[in-house]
């Protein structure tokens, strides 16, 4: 078995495998085992409501320490995107894995057909190298506006799209 640490593309492919074969909707412990350091995408999941309302905010504290600035989620999404455009197994480091958005389109890629591997360091790999399904689920698409952002990359390879008309926060509402 692969260490977490390996980074050829013949092991991301076993790890990403594993990683769908072991996926259920009841699934508790980890599904790679002794992988921790692999974030799943858990489409169904991302589908339904946050049920976050509101962020509630208490200064009057100095600011001290440092803090690691991650990758920038609007270029973050547009690179993973581009991804679509090669057979190639693509290596993006800095990225913002925590973020709702970037999970999000991960799972939009990987329901496309996408392979991929996500990491808690901030390192996704991404192979496009057979595009199952030229579309983007409503209920992906839904949760976020940048979804959209496959719809280039699809249509100059794949030669084919459907995309639903892209989510996100109400703006004015």
């Amino acid at each position: 078995m692969p260490t977490a640490k390996e980074n050829t593309w013949d092991n991301v492919v076993s790890l990403s495998q594993k990683q769908s074969d072991n996926l259920s909707p009841d699934l508790s412990p980890h599904p790679l085992g002794d992988q921790p350091d692999i974030i799943p995408i858990d489409a169904e999941a991302l589908s339904r409501a946050s049920g976050l309302e509101k962020l509630v905010i208490e200064g009057g504290h100095p600011l001290r320490g440092d803090i690691y600035i991650s990758g920038a989620k609007n270029a973050a999404l547009k690179i993973m995107c581009a991804c679509l455009l090669t057979e190639d197994p693509v290596q993006l480091t800095n990225m913002p894995v925590a973020l709702g958005d970037i999970r999000t389109q991960a799972a939009v890629l990987q329901h496309i057909g996408v392979t991929q591997v996500m990491r808690t360091d901030g390192t996704i790999m991404l192979r496009a190298a057979k595009i199952d399904n030229p579309e983007a689920p409503y209920d992906l698409v839904r949760k976020m506006r940048a979804s959209i952002l496959v719809l280039g990359p699809l249509l100059a390879r794949h030669h084919e799209a459907r995309v639903s008309l892209p989510g996100g926060c109400a703006i004015g509402t």
